[in-house]
């Protein structure tokens, strides 16, 4: 018994930390720092979701838990499973395309959680142990000049220029072209800076 109670409360406290991460990061776009972390959390708590489930499978509540957890996992393939391909990408990072810690402060990343739509480009600022996102790009390419542009898919490296209150410069580079690029931080623009 006492062995069961030690396991619901390890396992209480790691779904308490997923939800808390989800949470802060579905509300105001705060999670702990790095990439990784979250991927880390989710899988720690799938495989503690396994051993709870095959542990104690003779309890009854444990085994609705169980045809609960699935039939969510059925109703999100029913949207032409977009859900569940997003929480397969996200959970096992198949989903990033480009991580770089460009600064002390700062990591730019390019990541796709399904297979409709374009990349999305983030710039997260980290204050340890957290991280907010401040800049995120839907559906944009990164402007050279007037004609030519550098798809999210395309890019190779980008490199921290500077920074003032407003704005984030960068060097945003593919194997042909590159371009130094202001983002606005807190909104959704960007703007081909002067060379």
């Amino acid at each position: 018994m006492k062995d069961f109670e030690n396991t619901i409360l390890s396992y209480l406290i790691i779904t308490f930390l997923l939800y808390a991460d989800l949470f802060l990061y579905f509300l105001i776009k705060v999670t702990i720092s790095g990439y990784w972390f979250d991927r880390i959390l989710f899988w720690i708590w799938f495989c503690a979701t396994l051993y709870l489930v095959s542990a104690f499978w003779k309890r009854l509540w444990i085994r609705r838990y169980f045809y609960f957890l699935c039939a969510i996992i059925l109703l999100s393939v029913l949207p032409m499973a977009m859900p569940f391909v997003a929480i397969i990408l996200s959970s096992t990072g198949q989903g990033l395309y480009y991580n770089k810690k460009i600064s002390d402060k700062y990591r730019f990343e390019v990541i796709q959680y399904g297979f409709l739509g374009r990349p999305v480009m983030n710039i997260d600022e980290q204050t340890f142990p957290f991280e907010k996102e401040i800049i995120t790009l839907l559906n944009k390419s990164i402007p050279v000049d007037s004609t030519k542009t550098i798809d999210p898919w395309e890019i190779k490296n980008v490199d921290f220029i500077g920074e003032n209150d407003n704005s984030i410069f960068l060097n945003i580079s593919s194997d042909k072209q590159h371009a130094k690029v202001t983002f606005t931080k807190y909104t959704k623009e960007i703007k081909l800076r002067s060379q």
